[in-house]
């Protein structure tokens, strides 16, 4: 990596601190849920907030907040068993989630279950860390 490549690096990571420490944590709210449909089947964003919540659902429940491209924010909630497997599976892999992570979910669709079981939705996730 060249001197240059360094510099954009160290700049993108000083921001991401100072945006980070903007936040006020007494008032910040989660964005609203992006819901996996046919019509908004990917979505893709920098990692803006990590949390759990506890509140709502015994075990606690992971959320992952992203920031699209264009600028729009939404909490993707790890609910289900495919998407925990997936998360759990990717971080075995390439290690923990982290601010300023690119982070991908992707609805492929409602699939029957074997063996004529229950219908559910098939999301995969994936991410690309250059916060590191």
């Amino acid at each position: 990596m060249s001197t240059t490549d360094d510099l954009t690096l160290n700049d993108y990571l000083t921001e991401l601190e100072q945006r980070v420490q903007e936040i006020d944590h007494r008032t910040w709210r989660r964005p609203p849920a992006w819901k996996p449909s046919d019509s908004d089947p990917l979505i893709v964003g920098e990692i803006i907030a990590l949390d759990f919540e506890e509140e709502r659902s015994k075990p606690p429940t992971r959320v992952v907040c992203v920031r699209r491209p264009d600028g729009e924010e939404r909490t993707i909630w790890v609910n289900t068993a495919m998407l925990r497997r997936g998360l759990t599976r990717l971080e075995r892999d390439r290690g923990a989630l982290r601010l300023g992570d690119l982070f991908a979910v992707h609805y492929r669709g409602e699939r029957q279950g074997r063996n004529g079981g229950k219908p559910y939705k098939e999301i995969v996730c994936d991410a690309i860390y250059f916060a590191r």
